[in-house]
């Protein structure tokens, strides 16, 4: 599980290693761990996770003893049976009286309050590292998305200039044989209509490109480089649906979140019964008093005691508190529950997407394959005068399409993946061996 005491240095020597690199590449690994470095709402988590652990060692203070050193100074004016003994008058004797003590209280006993304490932030601790790993896991998939959308508008823009450079090709064609009056003029129209749907079609993915950058920015923080598409298999996917939702189910964070919160309630209620039993603590004093009660004198005292503390009445404080933790409890068990059933539509609805375009795959290669030849024929049998202008446009569109389509379907696959495996807790896993391998395979500096 990749949370808090593995995910962050792994962040920062990440981001060091970066930024000694000579290549101007910014592999997705390299992005996502730079991103998980640097993102605000992952910091703020981060924060609030050293918080959490502060209240934990917070409650394990209960188990040590408390020192208090006690000192007081100042006039009294003493007027008792004893002043007048030792004055023989009824006058009141004027002193400057001081007090000094140390008291060292070790509790015994609090109902198992302390225990409880510590049982609960320990659970709210580890609830807040599963949250931790779940946000990092949904950031790098973020990180994924939009790296992968600017690469595929890449290749997006990248067809429709090819595409606008083949309908220049026709367009020109046509153009000299109307002008050698071989051609019609609604030929030339026709090429004409279809360079400029082409000239379109640019400026929108142009358009789409600019978008997607701009996405990428607002995640990433920074202006898109030199990207490279992963090439790496994909590990750790399982074959079935049912054993996808079955690892879900055991690795989620945000289930095992839950969970914690679950067992935090569960403390939490156990300390909230504490009242109803007696305290008992262990106290050493020693002090040293001087001019008390109007005798001039040093007094000095050492005890050590047993002392209990059983609460009889608090306006049922207790009571209250006692039900307020089973509502808490019995509210973070539907929490639990409902935490199960998104885990389960989140790992559905990302399972059906990989598997369908991974059953689209083959047939939109098929595809790609079969207008490939289509349009080689069909170029052929134009210049020959087999085949009209429009038969031509259309075999050229047919193509262009397909391989579009087929771009499409590459990046939503490895997109939809990682969809998959963040829904088992496993994204930033599968991208951590291959910052390490290429941390490894980075030659040595040496003079």
């Amino acid at each position: 599980m990749l949370f808090n005491k593995k995910v962050i240095p792994l962040v920062l020597v990440c981001v060091v290693w970066s930024a000694s690199q000579s290549s101007p590449a910014e592999t997705l690994e390299k992005v996502v761990f730079q991103t998980l470095a640097s993102n605000p709402e992952l910091q703020a988590e981060f924060q609030h996770r050293n918080a959490i652990e502060q209240q934990l060692q917070q409650a394990r203070s209960g188990y040590y003893p408390t020192v208090d050193l006690l000192a007081a100074a100042g006039n009294e004016n003493s007027k008792n049976r004893l002043t007048r003994t030792l004055s023989g008058t009824d006058d009141y004797v004027d002193l400057n009286r001081s007090e000094e003590a140390i008291v060292v209280t070790q509790n015994l006993f609090n109902g198992f309050g302390t225990s409880n304490e510590v049982e609960k932030y320990n659970a709210r601790l580890t609830a807040t590292n599963h949250r931790l790993h779940d946000e990092s896991e949904q950031t790098a998939v973020d990180v994924a998305r939009v790296y992968l959308s600017v690469l595929r508008n890449q290749e997006l823009v990248e067809l429709s200039r090819q595409n606008l450079a083949i309908h220049k090709e026709i367009y020109d064609k046509v153009k000299s044989r109307s002008r050698s009056g071989v051609g019609r003029s609604s030929d030339l129209d026709q090429a004409d209509g279809r360079l400029a749907l082409a000239q379109a079609n640019l400026i929108a993915d142009q358009s789409n490109l600019r978008n997607a950058r701009t996405n990428y920015i607002q995640i990433v923080g920074n202006n898109p480089g030199n990207l490279v598409r992963p090439d790496r298999d994909i590990e750790g996917l399982p074959e079935k649906l049912d054993q996808a939702i079955k690892l879900a189910m055991e690795n989620n964070p945000v289930l095992k979140a839950a969970e914690s919160e679950v067992d935090s309630a569960i403390a939490q209620r156990a300390g909230s019964r504490s009242g109803y039993y007696p305290k008992l603590d262990l106290v050493f004093e020693q002090s040293r008093n001087e001019n008390v009660d109007g005798v001039e004198a040093v007094e000095k005292d050492y005890s050590v005691m047993l002392k209990m503390k059983y609460n009889l009445f608090n306006g049922g404080y207790d009571k209250s508190r006692s039900k307020e933790a089973v509502f808490r409890l019995n509210q973070t068990r539907s929490e639990l529950e409902s935490s199960r059933r998104q885990v389960v539509e989140s790992m559905r609805l990302a399972w059906n997407a990989y598997a369908s375009v991974l059953e689209q795959i083959p047939y939109l290669e098929k595809h790609v394959r079969s207008s490939t030849r289509a349009r080689r024929a069909y170029d052929q049998q134009f210049n020959i005068g087999q085949r009209t202008l429009l038969d031509l446009l259309d075999s050229e569109n047919e193509l262009y399409q397909a391989k579009r389509a087929m771009v499409m379907a590459g990046y939503e696959k490895q997109l939809s993946s990682y969809r998959v495996l963040a829904a088992m807790g496993r994204f930033i896993d599968e991208l951590e061996p291959a910052v390490s391998q290429t941390k490894v395979n980075q030659p040595e500096s040496g003079s």
